[in-house]
């Protein structure tokens, strides 16, 4: 009798419906987009001088929008660059590059191969601008 009655409240047990919890972006979509250019793509260690890298950081939004592009960081192999913060981080300062207008951008460029690139390797750039993140970019240096 025992059995039957276990049996029989298995039976009529079910589990509340599952609640799904409110999906919340990772990463909360950014006004703006980064960009990041360079050439030559392919070095040698003698030629690291030759190298040039650009960037293009644009709100695409329809409000002024604070770029935060002097706290940018240029990821190596997923590590920051020291010289790229010392590099956006000095000089003269464009009060656009802190509060960008909508459909506006901000570029620039430098030519600091041999401060970025220390070995012969292959090598994945990224610029990280606020949530904004470049495509990566791959550079190839050879001895």
């Amino acid at each position: 009798m025992r059995a039957f009655a276990f049996v029989a409240l298995a039976a009529c047990w079910t589990d509340p419906p599952a609640v799904e919890p409110p999906r919340v972006p990772l990463h909360p979509a950014s006004p703006l987009v980064a960009e990041i250019r360079a050439h030559p793509l392919a070095l040698t260690m003698a030629t690291l001088h030759d190298f040039v890298i650009g960037y293009v950081v644009t709100n695409q939004s329809s409000s002024t929008v604070a770029t935060g592009f002097f706290q940018s960081s240029l990821m190596i192999n997923g590590e920051p660059s020291m010289q790229w913060g010392s590099a956006v981080g000095n000089g003269a300062v464009d009060p656009e590059w802190e509060a960008l207008a909508p459909q506006h951008a901000i570029t620039g460029e430098y030519t600091f191969g041999e401060h970025l690139f220390f070995k012969p390797g292959d090598y994945t750039l990224v610029l990280v601008v606020g949530s904004a993140s470049s495509r990566p970019l791959r550079v190839h240096v050879a001895p």
